[in-house]
């Protein structure tokens, strides 16, 4: 079976663009393209603060959260984004902090069924990509979140996207939408001052290096070949991907800022359709 048209091929293979309405700004020391302005959350920083005094490790010397709704349509369900930066007062680990907020946002009832922690690097700094997913009162929950660590500032950054639908509804588009938003983090600013933009436009330049336009180009005619080789049992599945797939690929047919980045980030997105093909 084909699923992609000849001309939707060749435009995919040139698309290198993102939603016109993903504007950069800057929060707390990261640079993230979206279209909502973020704003400061006292009450959120307060139970953060609260919140400390329950764990182990270093305190928390100064902590910062700006939020603002999700930027795309949910109908009738919810959703959030948070960055936050922390400075502690030691060095804290990275990996008991990922432990403690995967636990944080999935501990209350309900069955998780999806958690997974992936190692990362975000603008040359250590970092962790936590993805969950669970049910709990009629509603499917999800999230995909990001914990950056900067051991010599003892700074950590959590950025989060959170989403919730009614329990039958696919939390498929919200997910490869928080990881588009997640794909375009940078770190430009440090608590002490120091300006990173400099070692910014090198990881953007790395990041392009790492996702060149022929590898894109690969990546879908790797796509195409795998729904290909699906058997007819599995055309809802193939059905499915296509139409995650042609999503993404609309969105980038509209203006971009940053073409090279976003390219990282559209590949990003092939590599996550290919891996479910391959599961």
């Amino acid at each position: 079976m084909r699923w992609f048209g000849g001309a939707a091929f060749v435009l995919a293979l040139s698309a290198l663009m993102s939603p016109a309405d993903a504007a950069p700004q800057v929060v707390v020391g990261v640079e993230m393209d979206y279209s909502l302005a973020l704003v400061r959350e006292l009450q959120t920083e307060q139970e953060l603060r609260e919140l400390a005094w329950t764990r182990r490790g270093p305190p928390m010397r100064s902590v910062e959260v700006y939020g603002a709704p999700l930027a795309w349509d949910i109908g009738d369900g919810q959703g959030h984004l948070r960055i936050a930066r922390i400075e502690f007062a030691a060095a804290r680990n990275l990996d008991d902090a990922v432990r403690e907020m995967a636990t944080l946002v999935t501990s209350s009832a309900g069955q998780v069924f999806k958690r997974t922690v992936t190692s990362v690097s975000v603008s040359g700094l250590e970092a962790r990509h936590i993805s969950f997913e669970k049910d709990h009162s009629g509603w499917r929950l999800g999230g995909e979140l990001l914990v950056v660590s900067d051991m010599r500032s003892n700074t950590m950054w959590q950025i989060q996207v959170l989403f919730a639908r009614r329990w039958s509804a696919s939390l498929d588009q919200d997910r490869e939408r928080a990881n588009t938003a997640l794909a375009s983090v940078r770190v430009v600013e440090v608590p002490n001052g120091q300006d990173r933009g400099q070692h910014g436009a090198g990881h953007r330049s790395q990041a392009s290096v790492g996702c060149t336009l022929g590898e894109s180009e690969d990546k879908v005619r790797q796509l195409i070949y795998a729904l290909d080789d699906l058997p007819p049992s599995d055309k809802g599945k193939a059905d499915q991907i296509h139409r995650r797939f042609m999503e993404a690929f609309n969105r980038y047919l509209e203006a971009s800022s940053d073409q090279e980045l976003e390219r990282h980030a559209y590949c990003r997105t092939l590599d996550a359709l290919l891996a479910e093909l391959n599961r």
